[in-house]
């Protein structure tokens, strides 16, 4: 049987969800919380449970404490901390602990938060949108643009990149070739470089996560132009739901300190 990829995620996050409900052995809990290292991408509402979790101290509730979260400001960076040993856990795309495995440092898929990608969304700059620029289509009309269409998402490999660059291969140009040939991607950054690129024109669309779409649409200077919201735009490019936003570990890691693990999850 072929493996696609959308079959191995969702295999993948069963398996996520078995070992997050599985209640590893638990070690007696000592008096103080042990600390643990924990990464994100970005600090939005994606990562939420992060925040939440230690806004509410269910941290400690488990026996364990984070006394701040790793926040690089891109998914790789993120998958890049977990395997250098900078962080024991991370919350990020589903495809991360994918590359780590395969790049020789077996990652788990713990658990999945979201089946739907919230930062695949494309916001195109206000002017572009009222010119006409009011589709993934549009981005590879260079008459139009007035250029080679230059996409931006946060880093070279993050979640906003992988997913990106899926959107746009999976949506084809009038000449037959997928608007991902048409375009080029660049490294926008976290909100304050990624938006203000856009407004000053340095990029003609970004990857966006909900915050900077609904910040671009208010401010008057972007419109979205891929909704991850409208569910026939995403079933039409991914076709349904997929584990997308996961935390991770190592395997050692797993296997090491189990009663950590169970403590994150």
């Amino acid at each position: 049987m072929r493996i696609t990829r959308r079959r191995f995620l969702e295999t993948a996050g069963l398996t996520g969800a078995t070992l997050a409900a599985a209640r590893w052995p638990r070690t007696a809990q000592a008096q103080s919380p042990r600390p643990i290292s924990v990464s994100h991408s970005v600090s939005t509402f994606i990562y939420g449970q992060h925040l939440v979790a230690k806004e509410k101290k269910f941290f400690e509730a488990e026996g364990v404490t984070v006394p701040s979260f790793l926040v690089p400001g891109g998914g790789a960076r993120v998958v890049n901390a977990l395997t250098a040993g900078q962080a024991m856990f991370g919350l990020g795309d589903s495809n991360h602990p994918l590359k780590a495995t395969e790049k020789g440092r077996e990652t788990l898929i713990l658990f999945a938060t979201d089946t739907r990608c919230s930062y695949a969304n494309i916001v195109a700059r206000r002017d572009l949108w009222d010119k006409g620029v009011r589709s993934v289509e549009a981005l590879a009309d260079q008459k139009l643009v007035g250029r080679k269409a230059v996409i931006a998402m946060t880093s070279v490999g993050s979640g906003t990149h992988v997913y990106g660059t899926y959107v746009l291969k999976q949506t084809k140009a009038p000449d037959g070739k997928s608007v991902n040939d048409h375009v080029e991607w660049i490294g926008g950054g976290a909100s304050t470089t990624i938006l203000g690129g856009l407004k000053a024109g340095k990029f003609d669309a970004i990857m966006a996560v909900p915050e900077w779409q609904g910040a671009a649409e208010s401010e008057g200077f972007g419109r979205v132009i891929y909704d991850v919201q409208d569910e026939k735009a995403w079933t039409r490019v991914f076709g349904g739901a997929i584990p997308v936003t996961v935390g991770y570990a190592l395997r050692e890691t797993v296997e090491k300190s189990p009663d950590l693990v169970q403590a994150y999850v």
